[in-house]
């Protein structure tokens, strides 16, 4: 399942998280990330057992052509 929320304030990521903690694997990406084809099923084989794990990696991030106020931290990761 693919679910975006961008700014909601109307109690909708609060019920993702209530629903999060029903899955077995849980992929967050923010809007400015390039997912390629293979980034979720090498995202879930890293969860592949019976531990728990947080799974941290690089994604690559699509800048915008000019920086604007506030996208310090998009220029600094990328």
């Amino acid at each position: 399942m693919v679910v975006v929320v961008d700014g909601s304030r109307d109690g909708f990521i609060e019920l993702l998280e209530d629903l999060s903690g029903r899955a077995d694997v849980i992929l967050i990406l923010d809007d400015d990330e390039i997912a390629d084809s293979g980034l979720a099923g090498g995202h879930a084989a890293h969860h592949v057992g019976p531990e728990r794990k947080v799974v941290v990696g690089y994604t690559p991030i699509a800048l915008p052509p000019r920086r604007s106020a506030g996208a310090f931290a998009t220029f600094r990761a990328a």
